[in-house]
């Protein structure tokens, strides 16, 4: 890993992805705080992913300077002590506890001098995290599925938490051969997420975390030229949302993740050349989104996207109508205080709206721009 080709998947990845997690590998490559600070200073969320491990008052230090940088989540083993003395110096940042690394097996504890099976060392450290002031838990998705998932008591606050491991692992990638024994596959993550909607049918976390998680892994697979994978990815996502939405009585926030899957279902549809589909997802999104200026902002992401695929399909009155409905849309996320003019400007999928003689005069009224 190096800075440069991160700049790269960043760029690549655009306004479809809103978090990222940078770990020890560019770190090392001399540009990690660089690259953190140019994350935070386009709008992203960032998961420095440093394990922090050693005596208490180390990690506390370490603590302490991260949180100069304002990461939104930084990885620390999960050792109460250590845990107990550098939570008070997190400043913003949330603390994740790594209960066992994914590489490991029941034979690699073993080895290391650990003699409990692996899955009961897991839920016993992330009761200990939990307890001393960790945020969240980060552990492999198989080992949530069999360990903490079963094991944690039906508490309301401790299922939050959990919930917030399960949104993680409901938008990574899965095993790419690097991590081992523990890893967990998107399908499995999902499964994980479903068995919790399941067994805790009363918290909304869960399946709102499921059809948030479905919608991102949407925009990402979209970006990545996966049609196919995108369209069941944002069919499921909004198929959730909808069910959650009707069960909360109309919860505001279940809402606005439906306008989102709804906009990602849209900018799906026009890639697929279902045009009209596309334009009446959209437009429900936009009645859904109410006035979450980032919200709407990706109801302008989706018709920009259907914009550029009805031109290109050549179905000019397509393209017309979606740049038409998108510069609407426009004015009213800025009217809502959306504020990023510079990525109104540089987004590729945005460059059909910018064509138009009512683009840069709209986008002029954002404070700065």
């Amino acid at each position: 890993a190096d800075a440069d080709s991160a700049r790269q998947w960043i760029t690549r990845l655009g306004d479809s992805v809103q978090h990222y997690k940078i770990g020890l590998e560019l770190l090392t490559c001399g540009a990690y705080f660089e690259l953190l600070a140019e994350l935070k200073s386009a709008g992203k969320r960032v998961f420095a992913d440093l394990k922090l491990h050693d005596i208490p008052a180390t990690v506390t230090s370490a603590v302490k300077g991260m949180a100069r940088h304002a990461p939104d989540f930084l990885t620390v083993h999960a050792y109460g002590a250590a845990l107990r003395m550098a939570a008070p110096h997190k400043g913003q940042t949330r603390l994740l506890a790594i209960t066992v690394l994914t590489s490991m097996s029941d034979a690699d504890l073993v080895e290391s001098g650990v003699a409990a099976a692996l899955a009961d060392v897991v839920v016993q450290r992330a009761r200990a995290a939990l307890a001393a002031g960790a945020d969240g838990l980060v552990c492999s998705g198989l080992e949530a599925a069999r360990s903490l998932v079963r094991d944690f008591p039906q508490d309301p606050e401790e299922s939050k938490r959990l919930a917030v491991l399960a949104l993680n692992l409901g938008i990574s990638q899965g095993s790419n051969g690097d991590h081992g024994a523990g890893d967990a596959t998107i399908g499995e993550a999902v499964a994980t997420l479903e068995r919790l909607c399941e067994q805790q049918p009363d918290l909304i976390e869960y399946p709102f975390f499921l059809g948030a998680a479905l919608a991102g892994q949407a925009g990402m697979a979209l970006e990545l030229g996966e049609t196919g994978r995108a369209a069941l990815l944002a069919d499921r996502a909004v198929a959730v949302l909808r069910e959650t939405l009707e069960a909360t009585g109309g919860h505001q926030s279940v809402q606005a993740s439906l306008a989102a899957a709804l906009f990602a279902q849209g900018a799906v549809r026009g890639v697929e050349g279902r045009f009209d589909e596309g334009l009446a997802a959209v437009a429900e999104g936009a009645e859904l989104a109410m006035e979450r200026s980032d919200v709407l902002y990706d109801g302008v992401y989706a018709l920009g996207r259907l914009a550029g695929a009805a031109a290109a399909a050549g179905q000019a009155e397509r393209a017309r109508q979606a740049c038409e409905r998108g510069l609407e849309l426009l004015e009213r996320t800025i009217a809502a205080g959306f504020g990023d003019a510079a990525r109104l400007r540089q987004a590729a999928a945005l460059e059909p709206l910018r064509a138009d003689p009512r683009f840069e005069p709209l986008v002029a009224r954002i404070p700065g721009g």
